[in-house]
């Protein structure tokens, strides 16, 4: 089934949205820390979900996510609406 492992990575993403949404409205947990939590979670040396990830293109396009989480984190917030 090749399908079903090349939709992986999209459930973790979409999982760790969801999961850092809510943990951000009903905790007030930073988002940034339960992406971080489910990604270790779903890894591959963890609950074995995730495949692991190999030299290439995926390697560097996961250093590129990690750079634009890891950017957005320290972003000053948005101003508020009043």
């Amino acid at each position: 089934m090749p399908i079903a492992t090349d939709l992986h990575w999209p459930v973790a993403l979409a999982f760790a949205w969801v999961a850092g949404e809510l943990a951000h409205r009903f905790l007030r947990l930073p988002r940034i820390s339960t992406y971080g939590i489910v990604g270790f979670v779903l890894a591959s040396g963890q609950s074995g979900f995730l495949p692991p990830v190999r030299e290439g293109s995926m390697s560097v396009l996961a250093n590129v996510a990690l750079g634009l989480v890891l950017a957005t984190a320290h972003a000053p917030p948005p101003p508020i609406a009043g």
